[in-house]
């Protein structure tokens, strides 16, 4: 059983080491010399990051086993996931769906990697990952729904991607924007 879990963690820190690979600056120059790449790396990335964690998800859920302990107050979870859910919902708001999931740069291959403007506002006003945030509380809801060791070995590790990606990401933010996210990093919690 040890073994399984151990298979488990690999799977998600691979699934989580490539995330981060695919939205580094340095594959992304790379991918900037192909008309081609250009026109579908975020597609593909978000293609890859969506099914990827849909398997991985699935695969750990068919594997779960029972779970390590009951809590008593499901609607309670259920309801944290929600609003985590809305919290989400608020914080893409500032953001443009198309850019996200990378359908501007088939039309435009000149959009690709290029910077926007910087989301001060709605959310980020208060919290500078408000994406991060809400899918931090969804994950630590959806243990509790039914915690069994493949979620809380998920959920560790997930949070744990949240933070060092968090990290990662204010890194590429600050050669981006220089000292208007510097600024915003010292005035805005995490």
């Amino acid at each position: 059983m040890g073994s399984s879990y151990l298979l488990l963690a690999l799977i998600w820190i691979s699934y989580y080491g490539l995330h981060s690979l695919f939205a580094s600056d340095s594959l992304k120059k790379w991918a900037s010399d192909s008309v081609i790449l250009k026109r579908f790396y975020r597609l593909g990335y978000t293609v890859f990051s969506t099914l990827g964690l849909i398997i991985i998800w699935r695969y750990s859920e068919l594997n779960a086993g029972l779970p390590l302990f009951e809590i008593g107050i499901r609607p309670i979870w259920l309801g944290l996931l929600l609003i985590s859910l809305l919290f989400m919902y608020f914080a893409f708001k500032p953001y443009s769906t198309a850019e996200f999931l990378g359908l501007d740069t088939i039309k435009n291959p000149n959009l690709f990697n290029q910077p926007g403007q910087l989301s001060t506002k709605g959310l980020n006003k208060w919290v500078r990952h408000p994406l991060y945030v809400g899918s931090a509380f969804a994950i630590v809801a959806y243990v509790f729904l039914n915690a069994h060791a493949n979620r809380i070995l998920y959920c560790s590790i997930s949070l744990a991607y949240l933070w060092l990606g968090s990290k990662l990401e204010e890194r590429k933010l600050i050669r981006r924007y220089g000292k208007t996210y510097s600024d915003y990093l010292e005035k805005t919690p995490f």
